[in-house]
């Protein structure tokens, strides 16, 4: 009988020292959070400024920075190395009192480490493409797709090329009756194919803070 007990206790509990598997990846998990952080506090940000902004038509700019960076595709090293700063221009067009579009283009660089050519200390990423948006007074969730571009930079005349994907992503913000916008985008582009580097992606997080003029 304690035999039995005892197999059925060690069947039952697994022991501390046992790993147990992921449901995620560090990297995609890690992402994941810090979406969360930013939609609470751009959800409390967005109740504490007044709350009769309309859904207008406009161009807006922004600047910020976040985690958007080059990842390899094949075994998802990050080649940043450095603070990623992020640019924005958009014109908006309201479609109707719930819903929007916009044009958009979106630039996000930094420094960084490409094993394969270490002349290359600095990348650039950027968007060009559609946004649409759904709006819940100051408050909008939004979904943007288009094409996608990554180049590798070792001075102002010597660069990897332009590499060209698809890829989509998603944004939360607030747009405040005087033009001002808070805004968090998760994006992922597809596969870059380089000749010469690790085929790659772009990914990760960023905020923006701008203005719009309607």
């Amino acid at each position: 009988m304690k035999v039995g007990t005892k197999s059925a206790l060690n069947s039952t509990f697994v022991s501390p020292h046992v790993t147990e598997p992921k449901m995620c990846g560090k990297f995609l998990c890690l992402h994941q959070t810090r979406l969360v952080i930013l939609f609470v506090l751009l959800f409390t940000g967005g109740l504490a400024m007044p709350l009769h902004a309309e859904n207008g038509t406009g161009p807006g700019l922004g600047l910020g920075g976040g985690s958007l960076s080059p990842i390899n595709d094949t075994n998802g090293t990050e080649y940043h190395s450095s603070s990623v700063y992020a640019s924005s221009f958009d014109y908006q067009w309201a479609l109707s009192e719930s819903f929007s579009a916009s044009l958009i283009l979106q630039e996000t660089g930094g420094e960084g480490t490409m094993p394969s050519k270490p002349e290359y200390k600095f990348y650039k990423s950027g968007i060009i493409g559609l946004q649409f948006k759904v709006w819940m007074g100051p408050l909008f969730l939004g979904l943007h797709g288009g094409q996608y571009y990554l180049t590798w930079i070792e001075s102002m005349s010597a660069y990897s090329g332009i590499q060209q994907a698809g890829g989509n992503g998603y944004s939360i913000g607030f747009e405040t009756s005087s033009g001002w916008f808070l805004a968090a985008f998760s994006d992922q582009s597809q596969t870059f194919t380089f000749d010469e580097m690790p085929d790659q992606r772009v990914e990760g997080n960023r905020v923006l803070l701008g203005y719009r003029w309607k």
